[in-house]
């Protein structure tokens, strides 16, 4: 869903969700006409909950409008499962 990742709101996140994270690798980044600049990165998601938990690689595509920068696009793209 464009502007949310797992229930964060684009505004809470955007780049400062990406530096939360500490680790992701950065695949492209450029710049549109006449918008703003764009970047597509990759990184590990781990999910934990009393009953189960995973771990998943997700790609976002964060896009610049207006000073903000939203998460314009989410895949998964791998889940391990975590088992006790």
């Amino acid at each position: 869903m464009p502007g949310k990742i797992k229930g964060v709101s684009c505004r809470q996140s955007g780049l400062e969700y990406l530096y939360a994270l500490r680790d992701f690798n950065l695949l492209e980044q450029g710049s549109e006409e006449p918008g703003g600049a764009w970047v597509r990165v990759q990184f590990w998601l781990n999910y934990s909950r009393p009953d189960y938990g995973d771990q998943s690689l997700k790609e976002i595509v964060l896009r610049e409008r207006n000073g903000l920068w939203l998460i314009a696009e989410e895949r998964t793209l791998q889940v391990n499962i975590i088992s006790d």
